[in-house]
């Protein structure tokens, strides 16, 4: 919410209050465009947060192991040191004798291991298989057709729905194609929603939005803008 336009949150609010009640469709769309950009900048906040504090983890965890790796070095020192004032003793009585082995007892005689005894199972009886019911009466051919074309006048119109971008496509779209602008891409999405043809979306990408911003570096993430446009007109 740091990096959110503050004008525009007083804009809104003042436009609210002065509508007595009624929400347009415009307001609406002015109010998903601003919690949009809300959720947009706390995750961004959230994961500088989970970036900051793992660095800090690894740089604990490595000024913990500099002192241990120095301890560990001087014992190997001091233990090479000793070994070389170790001496070798001859045995006074010899080398050791060998000491006998034990006699083992035999192993026990195994008894018979009793066959195990089958129990025979009935077989399950097969389930009466039920009688089929009679068909109901086919409607005359006259109520069919009356109730598919009454299906079909209850139909939507043909309006294209709206292009469906996910929260991570969001994101990237944001950060990489519009370069951190919420308003340039909310507004880029609102003119390609009231598109009705797939070319004339194209040529609206390629002329007016790609020479206003670099996309040289961005291939992938533009060819997945490319591809929600062509969903959404079924290509």
């Amino acid at each position: 919410m740091a990096n959110m336009n503050t004008e525009r949150l007083h804009s809104l609010c003042k436009e609210l209050l002065e509508s007595n009640g009624t929400i347009s469709q415009s307001l609406v769309e002015k109010l998903e465009a601003l919690y949009e950009e809300a959720l947009v900048a706390l995750i961004l906040q959230e994961r500088q947060n989970a970036m900051d504090s793992l660095q800090k983890r690894v740089a604990e965890r490595a000024a913990t192991a500099a002192p241990a790796t120095s301890s560990v070095k001087e014992k190997v020192e001091e233990a090479k040191k000793f070994g070389d004032e170790v001496k070798v003793l001859p045995h006074p009585e010899g080398p050791p004798k060998p000491t006998p082995r034990p006699t083992l007892p035999p192993p026990p005689a195994q008894e018979p291991t009793p066959e195990p005894v089958v129990e025979e199972k009935e077989e399950p009886k097969p389930a009466p298989v039920p009688e089929p019911k009679p068909k109901a009466p086919e409607p005359p051919r006259e109520v069919v057709e009356a109730l598919e074309q009454r299906t079909t006048d209850s139909k939507p119109g043909n309006r294209l729905q709206k292009i469906n971008i996910g929260l991570n496509d969001r994101i990237a779209f944001v950060k990489q194609l519009f370069q951190g602008s919420q308003e340039d891409y909310q507004r880029v999405i609102s003119q390609i929603n009231t598109m009705d043809s797939y070319d004339e979306t194209i040529d609206f990408i390629e002329n007016v939005v790609k020479p206003d911003y670099d996309w040289a570096d961005f291939e992938e993430t533009e060819q997945r803008l490319l591809d929600l446009i062509a969903n959404r007109f079924n290509r």
